[in-house]
């Protein structure tokens, strides 16, 4: 069976192949279930052989690419203005790309303690819980961006395209880090 899964042989049901993460964590799903029916037979005074034994449980390194705010700055003279708040923001909210961070409206920035706050609404989010960011890096230059723009409430935050600033920031990684991951 896991043979199949990662050699494509069972598809997922959008028929494209399982990644080599999705076999592991699909393994360890199994392997978990099997452990739970050997401890429940052996209570019953049967014998079940594990099967587990030659799965391969071991994870796919994460292809997560993550950068330190050194390194944003070393790449922000790279980007206009508007890029650069853009990148700015992501790094400090941690927001979701595309989906979360196209989706934001002014309305959702505000004011509190003297900081810069956005609240997620929960209809936005992946996880379908609001969620309120504090902005520490980037919080009176989106202000300022806002100002400058003369953004109403109901204005999203953010207009541009997604897959293009990907793409400029891929090449400017790729132009600063060499190709470093």
């Amino acid at each position: 069976l896991f043979r199949d899964v990662r050699e494509g042989n069972i598809k997922t049901i959008e028929g494209k192949k399982y990644s080599e993460r999705s076999n592991a964590d699909y393994a360890e799903v199994f392997s978990s279930f099997w452990h739970w029916w050997i401890r429940v037979n052996r209570k019953d005074g049967k014998e079940v052989y594990d099967i587990t034994e030659d799965l391969n449980k071991q994870k796919e390194e994460s292809k997560f690419v993550w950068i330190t705010k050194e390194e944003l700055e070393k790449m922000l003279p790279y980007f206009s203005e508007d890029e650069q708040i853009i990148l700015m923001f992501v790094f400090d909210s941690l927001i979701r790309a595309p989906t979360e961070l196209m989706s934001l409206k002014v309305k959702d920035v505000f004011q509190r303690e003297g900081n810069v706050w956005v609240g997620l609404p929960k209809e936005i989010t992946k996880t379908g819980f609001s969620r309120t960011l504090n902005l520490l890096y980037c919080g009176e230059a989106l202000l300022r961006y806002i100002s400058k723009k003369e953004l109403r409430p109901e204005d999203h935050l953010f207009s541009f395209s997604y897959p293009v600033l990907n793409y400029k920031i891929q090449q400017v990684g790729e132009k600063i880090f060499d190709n470093k991951i």
